[in-house]
């Protein structure tokens, strides 16, 4: 049995602003580092935002931009692993939403999102295949947003020996939400989180760890909410608001 610590951030993801989006991240890294964080968690997109790719083409970005690489410096400047998000770029066809894990200094893999929903599914092409890291002889997936309608991909990661799965969201609310409207909001991601990674967590055996943009965006704004689900399904950590931050979460893995 070995313990980890993890990092699971709230935070504003302004739209196509990449460097404040990336100089925002390093508060965070630093609280890491303070509390001993072995894995922490960005929200989805938290790189380029939360973005319509026909609107905000200038941030597209490919894996190998220079912008992506800075992330895995901070990894080794840091000595924490970094999972981050944004829209990249595919020279193929409609671009990805994908989220990677920096370890190290470099870029490991990435996940790319599997399910995709309203003007997502429109904007976006959708991934094919999971994705898996270690830490400490342990194995980690990730999942971002609306995977969470698909226990079927949870399933396959437990299958595949993960202990731990990490959601990274941006559910969307209703434009111009004022700051004392986000309530509702953060409820409403927060039952969506307890009944189906909770679910999820229970039935396949695995801790799934939750992280979500938080805050008001130049035309939208987000709920928030940090969660840790225990493989019996408990929820053992959660943010009591959607306030941006970051909650630090120790769990025993088996």
């Amino acid at each position: 049995m070995g313990e980890l610590t993890l990092g699971l951030v709230q935070m504003r993801c302004e739209k196509g602003a990449i460097e404040y989006n990336i100089i925002s991240m390093y508060k965070y890294l630093e609280e890491c580092r303070n509390k001993g964080v072995d894995i922490v968690c960005f929200p989805e997109m938290n790189i380029s935002g939360c973005i319509n790719p026909l609107k905000y083409s200038n941030a597209l970005l490919s894996m190998f931009h220079p912008s992506i690489q800075r992330i895995a410096d901070m990894s080794f400047l840091y000595q924490t692993i970094i999972i981050a998000g944004f829209a990249e770029k595919n020279y193929g066809g409609k671009p990805y939403i994908t989220q990677f894990v920096a370890k190290d200094g470099k870029i490991e893999g990435c996940y790319r999102k599997r399910t995709l929903r309203g003007d997502q599914s429109k904007w976006f092409s959708p991934g094919t295949k999971p994705f898996m890291s270690m830490y400490s002889g342990y194995n980690f997936g990730l999942t971002i947003s609306q995977d969470i309608y698909d226990g079927g991909i949870f399933k396959e990661y437990a299958e595949r020996g993960a202990s731990l799965v990490f959601e990274s969201a941006a559910p969307g609310l209703s434009v111009g939400q004022g700051v004392g409207d986000w309530e509702p909001g953060f409820s409403s991601w927060k039952n969506e989180c307890k009944s189906k990674l909770g679910k999820y967590a229970a039935e396949d055996g695995i801790f799934i760890a939750a992280a979500t943009q938080a805050g008001r965006t130049c035309d939208e704004d987000f709920p928030g909410g940090g969660y840790v689900f225990a493989p019996d399904g408990r929820c053992i950590y959660e943010m009591e608001d959607g306030e941006e931050g970051m909650l630090v979460a120790k769990i025993q893995l088996n």
